[in-house]
């Protein structure tokens, strides 16, 4: 399957974007194609649908990232602040959806590991 296909079957709203070849190509920059060989287009449909679930999250209705990022919440007479600084290729930020803990999982099991681009140069 191509990585269209599989954003047809699994996240129909960004098969429905206008700007579903954008999503593609942003997604196409955190893989290495020569690394993953025959899961690339799997990889590509699911760290595309990542990014676009995480770009559409919502915190009280605002639009992820119209509002600026959470760094805190505070309830009664008590709050938490948090930091808010995730690199968008490490595994906390692809464990932030169902489609980015599927993607990491497969990144786990390719060897060796090509989860950046860091190492573009390399696997």
């Amino acid at each position: 399957m191509t990585a269209t296909q599989i954003i047809m079957l699994r996240c129909p709203s960004l098969y429905a974007d206008s700007n579903l070849n954008l999503w593609l190509s942003n997604a196409a920059l955190s893989l290495n194609i020569n690394c993953l060989g025959s899961n690339y287009q799997l990889a590509l449909g699911l760290r595309a649908c990542h990014d676009y679930t995480m770009s559409n999250m919502t915190n009280n209705g605002a639009t992820a990232g119209s509002a600026g990022n959470v760094t805190g919440k505070s309830e009664g007479n008590q709050s938490v602040n948090f930091a808010n600084n995730v690199d968008m290729n490490s595994d906390l930020y692809l464990q932030s959806s169902n489609f980015g803990k599927e993607l990491l999982s497969l990144l786990k099991k390719s060897s060796p590991r090509m989860a950046t681009t860091a190492n573009i140069g390399g696997c």
